[in-house]
């Protein structure tokens, strides 16, 4: 009831009243109340408070530091200062963050369009894995390169194409939907061989990206779509031979040498898609 409340209060652009509703989760807030009020700052465009409060209840430092003190359950209590009015330490509430905190925060992040915003965003993914050691999800792999790619090439640096492949190396180990990545990588492919940076070549995951040829699209492969005759003549009616000697005009012994010639052979590159 409570993470609903927030949720409901996050709606309604009432963060005082949502963070109070999480205060009075007992005995401690779990995961998901605490992404429902990330949420709800976020919805608020209170990205700020929303960021201090993820370092406030989801401290990978203070994590680590109570694991060996009583770290039993994905929920923690630590020691801080005390409390004036019972004379007993108040403990602040500690929380494992899962994919969906860290996605909350990342799609706020890059929703600024900014320089800052994008290298919090970065340093962010990959705390979430080298320190938590939680794993993209699809959600989250299509909102990096949705935001990273949706301006085009122009503007984006090495960092960026760094964090684009990254994110899209991670995206290979998760199940999609059949051809759902294939969009994805023919989506960043575009990207790198159009923007500035080259930092891409040093890269071999990138190098094999870019080489990669378009697969045949099965239907089209199967009708022979991508096969049909553009008629494209250089001049003249086509194949059209002298039936008898000396019949027939100029034009004749011209396409009969563009047809020995195999001119009239030109694949146009005509494609349907």
């Amino acid at each position: 009831i409570a993470t609903s409340l927030i949720r409901a209060y996050g709606r309604a652009n009432d963060v005082q009243s949502a963070m109070e509703a999480f205060e009075r989760i007992s005995p401690t807030p779990d995961v998901v109340a605490f992404n429902a009020l990330l949420d709800a700052y976020c919805r608020c465009d209170e990205l700020a408070l929303a960021l201090i409060l993820f370092q406030k209840h989801a401290s990978y430092k203070q994590w680590n530091n109570l694991q060996g003190e009583a770290a039993t359950t994905s929920t923690l209590r630590g020691n801080v200062a005390g409390d004036e009015t019972t004379g007993q330490r108040m403990v602040p509430i500690i929380i494992k963050p899962d994919v969906v905190t860290y996605t909350s925060l990342i799609t706020a992040l890059l929703q600024l369009k900014s320089r800052a915003a994008t290298k919090r965003a970065n340093a962010l993914y990959d705390e979430m894995k080298k320190k938590w050691w939680i794993s993209p999800d699809t959600i989250l792999v299509d909102t990096i390169l949705t935001a990273m790619i949706s301006g085009g090439p122009n503007g984006l640096e090495d960092d960026d194409v760094k964090f684009i492949l990254t994110v899209l190396r991670d995206g290979a180990r998760l199940e999609w939907q059949v051809g759902q990545y294939e969009n994805r990588k023919r989506a960043v492919r575009g990207i790198l061989m159009s923007c500035s940076s080259k930092i891409w070549k040093k890269d071999e995951f990138a190098f094999d990206l870019v080489g990669e040829k378009e697969p045949e699209d099965p239907l089209f492969a199967k009708k022979g779509w991508n096969k049909i005759d553009s008629g494209f003549q250089l001049w003249g009616g086509g194949n059209v031979q002298q039936t008898e000697e000396g019949d027939g005009d100029s034009s004749s012994s011209v396409d009969s040498f563009l047809a020995s010639k195999g001119w009239n052979d030109i694949d146009s590159g005509f494609r349907l898609l």
